[in-house]
């Protein structure tokens, strides 16, 4: 679990069993997770919620964009708003949040929301800020559905139910990429397996989240694929979609999903970048690495962050200087000779 410098407060690591007692003394929650929101995100917060809810709490769930279709069928999913309308909660509680900026345009997306009230932070992004008033931040979790599951079952001594159960196995599988990525370790096996037994099914949660395509998907990768352009030796890979392209394909952003892991599997690419533009000059980055890069620092340099394999932000300017700017700090932090 990644430790904090400071002694206590905000930027504290605290137990689990610290985040538990506060949850068990709070009865009106609220229950935030990021935007652009993947299977990580829901399944925690759809878990914890139902938990709660279980407790006896009202529970409110919010994020700042609207679940995509693909994630609704995640147990709770449809209970997910983005507004927040009152200000008035006991507690506070993100999930899969590594910075407050991730909930913009929630007024949640400022510092000081945290700092004015009771919150929790529940995260495994090494490059979490702890900005709240309870922070537990476990990097060596594969998903931030792996704590959430340790808190309920050992803390909470919460059963799973089959709809808990699944809702955390969509977490794991959605950011092992179904225990294919480094990250994967025997501890999230044996939890997968326990959730498998309370009845999680996992085919059919791989399958919905990382095989099942629509035909708008289908359509919107043939525009993208031909825009494949290499640099660094082809250590570096680039994938646009404009918005052009998601306008013929008839598509939206999540369409793209699986082509920066595409990027990634390509022999020797130790840096693979998905640009979806959002608007004239700004685009959502994506990014993989091998061990070569971290990729962290790469997103850092756009704001963003994430894991040191896996890493988003949001870039603004002209797609050619965005690449240029990327590929310079390619150079300047990758490791020759790793995968």
């Amino acid at each position: 679990m990644q430790e904090s410098a400071n002694g206590g407060g905000a930027g504290t690591n605290v137990p689990l069993s610290q985040i538990a007692e506060a949850l068990r003394a709070s009865r009106d929650v609220l229950v935030l997770t990021h935007r652009n929101p993947d299977g990580d995100a829901v399944g925690s917060a759809a878990a914890l919620s139902a938990a709660l809810r279980g407790m006896g709490a009202t529970v409110t769930v919010l994020c700042p964009d609207a679940v995509p279709g693909y994630l609704l069928k995640v147990p709770g999913a449809g209970e997910i708003g983005h507004v927040i309308e009152r200000n008035d909660y006991d507690i506070v509680v993100t999930v899969d949040v590594s910075d407050p900026t991730l909930l913009k345009p929630l007024p949640a997306m400022e510092p000081s929301f945290f700092q004015e009230r009771r919150s929790i932070n529940i995260d495994h992004h090494y490059s979490n800020l702890f900005y709240a008033s309870l922070n537990h931040v476990d990097v060596e979790a594969a998903s931030a559905t792996e704590i959430v599951g340790k808190l309920l079952k050992d803390e909470l001594k919460i059963a799973y139910t089959k709809e808990i159960a699944s809702d955390l196995l969509y977490g794991v599988v959605n950011d092992t990429h179904s225990f294919q990525n480094q990250n994967t370790s025997a501890n999230t096996l044996r939890f997968s397996a326990d959730l498998v037994e309370a009845g999680a099914d996992l085919s059919a949660i791989v399958f919905n989240l990382l095989l099942e395509k629509r035909v708008t998907a289908a359509r919107l990768w043939a525009e993208a694929l031909p825009t494949l352009r290499f640099a660094e030796g082809e250590h570096v890979a680039f994938l646009t979609v404009s918005l052009e392209a998601l306008a013929r394909a008839g598509g939206t952003l999540e369409d793209a999903d699986g082509l920066v892991e595409f990027l990634r599997n390509i022999q020797g690419v130790d840096l693979a970048v998905l640009l979806k533009q959002t608007a004239p000059n700004e685009y959502r980055l994506s990014l993989r690495t091998s061990n070569a890069v971290d990729a962290t620092i790469v997103a850092g340099t756009f704001g963003g962050g994430g894991h040191q394999r896996a890493s988003g932000g949001d870039a603004e300017g002209n797609l050619k200087e965005i690449e240029r700017r990327i590929v310079e700090v390619y150079r300047a932090n990758h490791t020759s000779g790793a995968d």
